[in-house]
């Protein structure tokens, strides 16, 4: 019994660390994605000339600042959504009662 026990809470353990690391590797590209959008919105009021290199950086950060933005919500919203059912059962088994009978 206690064997059985200690797998389902290992598995607890190890899926809500991976569900923590998800989110939190999301919310760290929705960061990384709004500041690249901040500093694309920066270079265009700042540089108000449109240089070669001012057109690439804009170029090149707004659409990694969007890609970073929703990559991080996909990952926040609907990844760790789709590992919640097995934690929740890993969750009840720990936390069950368990009794095995013989006839």
């Amino acid at each position: 019994k206690k064997r059985l026990k200690n797998h389902f809470k290992r598995h607890f353990t190890i899926l809500d660390h991976e569900m923590k690391g998800t989110i939190k590797t999301g919310v760290i590209f929705n960061l990384v994605g709004i500041l690249l959008m901040f500093f694309a919105t920066y270079v265009l009021f700042v540089y108000k000339d449109t240089s070669l290199v001012t057109t690439f950086l804009v170029v090149f950060l707004e659409p990694g600042g969007w890609f970073f933005f929703w990559e991080g919500l996909n990952l926040i919203l609907f990844e760790s959504k789709k590992m919640r059912p097995k934690l929740e059962f890993y969750k009840k088994m720990y936390k069950s009662r368990i009794d095995f009978f013989s006839d």
